[in-house]
């Protein structure tokens, strides 16, 4: 049997060192930690009972819970993951195994005997004359083993690696900018109804202080004091009312069935507690549009997860421009071992040239040819030469560079969003600070007022009636300009991608 020579046994080495470089894959620890963080989220549905009043956060935690698109986001941060493993997967190797035999007769043989040919048989007397048939049987048998393995290719290892890591990067920004909205969502709906809930109180007073407006119109329209049009001009005031109340009704019911579909509650057991501390305060004057974009795009889950979509296109264009490079297909060795034999049966009959009787001679001839042992070494290596026939680079490189304009179009529209949620909530901020500089002095005096001369004789009761509903329609002004500027410090934290309690500076 063979053995390795010296060359053989380098170049196995070599072929090793090669498969081994073409399979390790570095890991990611920060990657590693934040899978882990999301695969022990819990997304679960939420029990259909609560006890006790639901506050902001408990509502953000079960919506998050409740939601199917964040769940199947947590999902898709899964399969990403796993797809970012299956990159690293190595082609399992093949054994071939092979044996065969093989066995043949040939045709008979006739050979013709020539005189003076010695007589073959021992002590023959003289020469013979005659013919010679026979048959001739070989047989053969082999069998032989070869291992093919596949070695990847390290020149493209890294870009893989990157692109994968990429993909799973870009789908846990997409998770965390579901978790962000939603959030946004549940405190929207919070504010709005706190100032539903508000509202309702003060148009149940509103219309009580109009119908009462409109009972003394009628009594002093019964005594002549009053004509018809001050009836019917209160009687507008306490249909407006009720039509003001009917409609903040509808518009309370519509966001408590939102906001229990949102959290997995009856609409009918759905009870909230309202924290102002919950929600930020807006030091608007302190705000320069410059810090806010930066802030933006550090923290906007949106602009992290098109950055990672081009970055994993970016990797992706540099592994299909490396696959042109060579490398080994397959890399295989193989051992074989065969035998073969052949037997020969002749017959000779010949007649002795003396006139002797004919004789039939009967022989058989046996030859071994031993055994042999074969080895080999083979490998398959691409070559490059249809550069021309391949557009996978072309794809990819376009694939990169409508990443790129995705990317960058997103961070031009969020300086514009910055710029215009901005510029709102300066606008509403200074109405409201103006608001409540000039009529919530006004509106405590009104009721200092009303309270003090209430029950004085000889006032018209009519006209405190219709102050105490302006009273109301100031407090009402009042709520809505607190729900508006709310409303404009969430659109701002939406755009910026962070609470601005958790800013230290906007400077």
């Amino acid at each position: 049997m063979k053995r390795w020579s010296p060359v053989s046994r380098s170049l196995l080495s070599t072929l090793a060192i090669c498969l081994i470089a073409g399979c390790t894959t570095p890991n990611d620890p920060k990657l590693t930690i934040r899978l882990a963080q999301i695969s022990q989220m819990d997304i679960s549905i939420p029990e259909p009972e609560l006890k006790g009043d639901l506050d902001i956060q408990q509502a953000i935690d079960r919506a998050l819970a409740n939601s199917a698109d964040v769940a199947t986001l947590v999902a898709t941060v899964n399969v990403v993951a796993k797809e970012r493993l299956a990159d690293r997967e190595i082609r399992d190797p093949e054994i071939r195994i092979g044996y065969g035999e093989d066995e043949g007769d040939s045709d008979r043989v006739r050979t013709e005997l020539g005189p003076g040919l010695p007589m073959t048989a021992p002590g023959a007397p003289g020469t013979v004359r005659g013919r010679e048939t026979g048959r001739t049987t070989s047989d053969r048998s082999a069998y032989g083993v070869s291992l093919r393995v596949f070695p990847r290719s390290p020149w493209t290892r890294n870009a893989q690696t990157s692109e994968g890591s990429a993909n799973v990067h870009a789908a846990v920004a997409d998770l965390l900018e579901e978790r962000w909205a939603l959030g946004n969502d549940v405190r929207r709906l919070f504010a709005e109804l706190h100032f539903l809930n508000e509202e309702r109180k003060l148009m149940e007073e509103l219309s009580a202080v109009y119908k009462e407006a409109v009972t003394l119109t009628k009594r002093g329209f019964e005594a002549g004091q009053l004509a018809v049009a001050d009836v019917m001009s209160a009687s507008r005031r306490y249909l407006g009312a009720l039509a003001d109340r009917d409609e903040s009704t509808r518009r309370r019911a519509a966001a408590r069935r939102e906001l229990a579909a949102m959290v997995g509650l009856p609409t009918e057991k759905l009870r909230i507690t309202f924290d102002e501390s919950a929600f930020s305060a807006a030091p608007y004057k302190n705000f320069t549009a410059a810090a806010l974009q930066a802030r933006a795009i550090e923290n906007r889950r949106d602009l992290a997860a098109l950055y990672w979509r081009k970055t994993a296109a970016r990797a992706a264009l540099k592994r299909s421009k490396r696959e042109r490079l060579p490398w080994f297909t397959f890399v295989e060795g193989s051992f074989g071992k065969s035998e073969s034999s052949m037997s020969r049966l002749m017959q000779t009959t010949a007649a002795d040239t003396l006139g002797g009787p004919p004789r039939i001679l009967d022989g058989t001839l046996t030859e071994d040819d031993g055994d042999e042992d074969e080895w080999g070494i083979r490998t398959g290596i691409t070559l490059p030469i249809f550069p021309w026939a391949n557009y996978s680079v072309d794809l990819s490189l376009a694939e990169y560079r409508r990443a790129a304009i995705r990317e960058l179009r997103a961070r031009e529209h969020v300086k514009r969003e910055i710029h215009d949620a901005l510029q709102a909530i300066r606008e509403i901020a200074e109405a409201r600070d103006a608001y409540e500089q000039d009529t919530d002095p006004l509106i405590q005096e009104m009721e200092i007022v009303v309270t003090n001369i209430g029950s004085t004789p000889g006032l018209d009761p009519i006209d405190i009636a219709r102050l105490r509903g302006q009273i109301y329609e100031s407090r009402l002004l009042s709520l809505e300009s607190e729900l508006e500027h709310r409303l404009a410090v969430i659109d701002l934290e939406e755009v910026l991608g962070l609470r601005l309690s958790a800013m230290k500076s906007v400077q």
